[in-house]
């Protein structure tokens, strides 16, 4: 089989390339910012100089920005390629905006684009976050209302949403691939430092998930239809799950490290059995 990642060549990229190749497959890595996108008689085509773009067998997307993401995800699904996420091809990227009316599944309160009177009336210490930040950046911990206007003031490029901040006893990263919730999850180790996430140096421990906790990823997973997700997931002071985020394209080097699972690999099968799947 031959695999095509589109993204850019760092450590998971070369991971799951790793485990492609020593399972047998061709594997290839591009930038999407390589691609040439043709428009003539109503008709799109994307082009690589480095490939012959629709030649492989499988695709996965990573690390690219949502629009250029879902471009290249709908011109593959309409080509019939097998594709990790294939909900690129057909609908909007899920996020935890998705989510918030699932019952069984708690998030924090939260207002996005908020106005001058959103953010006198809402209650602090609170979160301001970049709604398509990645890898924990631009996002704050502001104690007040002064400083929560000062951030969005200062940063007017930004579409930021405020959130409830749930001081938390336990923070944990799940990962499920498709229809599988992986058995082990990540605790991050200092659940006091809000803004340091793993992605920018944050360092996790490896936690055995309960029946509670796998039962809200299945939820969590049956309402995005993600191939791939990571799930942040916090326990309160006083026992509550909340959902932070679910993640198309989650960062899971520190994940692996801790847990000893193999996520790229898991990718990688995943790859196989939908080509397998689509082949019959």
């Amino acid at each position: 089989m031959k695999i095509l990642l589109i993204g850019k060549e760092g450590k998971i990229s070369q991971s799951i390339q790793s485990k492609a190749i020593g399972r047998g497959h061709e594997f290839k890595i591009i930038s999407a910012l390589t691609l040439s996108y043709i428009y003539s008689n109503r008709k799109l085509e994307i082009q690589s100089k480095e490939v012959d773009f629709l030649s492989f067998d499988a695709y996965i997307i990573r690390g690219v920005k949502s629009d250029f993401a879902q471009i290249i995800g709908k011109y593959l699904y309409k080509n019939n390629k097998v594709l990790i996420d294939e909900d690129l091809g057909y609908k909007k990227i899920i996020n935890i905006k998705n989510i918030e009316h699932k019952e069984g599944l708690n998030i924090p309160r939260f207002i996005i684009n908020p106005q001058r009177d959103d953010i006198d009336k809402f209650t602090y210490p609170a979160i301001i976050k970049d709604i398509r930040g990645k890898k924990g950046k631009n996002v704050y911990l502001v104690k007040n209302k002064n400083e929560a206007k000062k951030i969005i003031e200062e940063n007017k490029n930004i579409h930021f949403m405020i959130q409830d901040y749930i001081e938390a006893q336990k923070e944990i990263r799940i990962i499920f691939i498709r229809e599988k919730v992986l058995p082990l999850g990540m605790e991050k180790i200092n659940t006091k430092n809000v803004i340091k996430n793993i992605a920018q140096g944050g360092t996790g421990k490896a936690y055995k998930l309960n029946l509670k906790e796998i039962e809200i990823a299945n939820e969590c997973r049956r309402a995005t239809l993600l191939d791939i997700g990571g799930i942040d997931l916090i326990i309160s002071k006083d026992g509550e799950y909340y959902i932070l985020e679910v993640n198309r394209s989650p960062v899971f080097t520190e994940f692996e490290k801790c847990t000893g699972l193999s996520v790229a690999e898991e990718i990688v099968i995943l790859a196989e059995n939908k080509y397998k799947a689509q082949s019959k």
